[in-house]
C-alpha cells in the first residue's frame, strides 16, 4: 500500500510544456505550485494539508481545522489545515 501526503493551495500558475526541444515536460511553475509544494512537506503520509485561500475556496464543501501557523520558506508565517473529510452538505 501507498500512503502520501497532499498539499493544495489555490492560485495561478504557469502551465505548459517546459524543457528542450528533444525533452519536454508538461508541468506547473510558479509560486503558487511552490506554495502547494512547501504544504506537501508538511503533510504526513494519508494527510491532505491546504492553505488558507484553499480553504476559503472550499468553504462549507470541506470539514477542516486550523494548524499552525508555520514559517514557510519563502512565504513567512501562514495558515494552513488539515481535511478532515467532506462537509456533511456534500456527501
Amino acid at each position: 500500500m501507498i500512503s502520501i501526503g497532499v498539499g493544495v493551495h489555490t492560485g495561478e500558475v504557469v502551465l505548459g510544456q517546459i524543457g528542450s526541444f528533444d525533452r519536454k515536460d508538461y508541468t506547473a511553475i510558479g509560486a503558487n505550485m511552490n506554495f502547494a509544494a512547501r504544504l506537501q512537506s508538511l503533510a504526513k503520509p494519508d494527510q491532505i494539508i491546504i492553505s488558507e485561500a484553499t480553504y476559503v475556496a472550499l468553504t462549507g464543501k470541506v470539514m477542516a481545522r486550523r494548524i499552525g501557523p508555520f514559517e514557510i520558506k519563502g512565504f513567512g508565517e501562514n495558515l494552513a489545515y488539515l481535511v478532515e473529510g467532506r462537509s456533511p452538505d456534500h456527501l
